[in-house]
């Protein structure tokens, strides 16, 4: 017998003796079995958070800026958040395979190389990337002149804009690379490598991160290029999603909200 004869056949019977609370409780069960089997039937889901990845860990003062920034534009927009912390090239490979649905901040240089991510249009601050060094040398004030010394030179892997400026343009024997902001700082400590290039907002989180007398010998020895806005990117699947975040961004900016956020974290 299949289930709509069995709930028919219940239904006389209840008719036809009287609803006792055994016959309600089986017809309720039947029902709800009946309606689970009916074409297009769905069962609701709650919906998927929206994936965002980022380098900085919810513990560095940016990391927990931002996670508190876009976890409220979202709560705004009526969705859920979800923050993966990983390595830049790790995330560009996620965005890729789709495991992740955008970043947090990436630079128009990346956005450049990247034609399966739209950008939200909102930018929450501007970095620039620039070289630092243990001493100061001031033989050194341009991309120039580093082309031209002798001194090892390293980068963090997935900011675009040193690997721009670097590769292809130094011999191979003289430029390394470094999974982290933390990695090249310690190899500059150690005399791994004289020069270090760092977009300047991962520097400033790491350095607020941790101690300053960890890194007092830091020096800034010059910006290789103009500040550029960071933005958030997003998959091109997700394009309608960006304009509404871009404009819930701004919102939030003119409330003065994200300004207050950030100074929350750095205290």
């Amino acid at each position: 017998m299949t289930m709509a004869a069995t709930v028919k056949h219940a239904l006389r019977r209840v008719l036809t003796s009287g609803l006792t609370r055994r016959s309600s409780v089986v017809l309720t069960g039947l029902c709800v079995g009946l309606a689970l089997q009916l074409p297009g039937a769905v069962v609701a889901q709650p919906a998927r958070p929206f994936v965002f990845g980022t380098p900085s860990s919810p513990s560095s003062p940016l990391g927990k800026w931002m996670r508190q920034v876009y976890t409220e534009a979202l709560r705004r927009m009526g969705m859920q958040i979800e923050v993966v912390e990983a390595p830049l090239k790790r995330l560009a490979l996620m965005t890729q395979n789709g495991s992740i649905d955008g970043e947090f901040s990436r630079t128009p240089a990346y956005a450049a190389e990247h034609p399966e991510m739209v950008k939200v249009e909102t930018s929450l601050l501007s970095a620039v990337f620039s070289f630092y060094a243990v001493r100061p040398m001031p033989e050194l004030g341009s991309v120039e002149a580093v082309l031209r010394g002798q001194q090892q030179v390293i980068y963090h892997r997935g900011v675009v804009g040193c690997e721009k400026l670097l590769q292809g343009r130094l011999p191979a024997e003289r430029l390394n690379v470094v999974t982290s902001t933390a990695h090249g700082l310690e190899m500059l400590r150690l005399g791994r490598a004289q020069l270090f290039c760092e977009v300047s907002s991962e520097m400033f989180n790491e350095r607020l991160s941790h101690s300053m007398s960890e890194h007092k010998q830091l020096y800034k020895l010059f910006d290789a290029a103009p500040p550029v806005p960071l933005n958030a990117y997003v998959l091109a699947k997700h394009a309608d999603f960006a304009v509404r975040l871009g404009t819930t961004l701004k919102q939030m900016k003119a409330e003065g909200l994200v300004d207050r956020y950030l100074r929350e974290a750095l205290q």
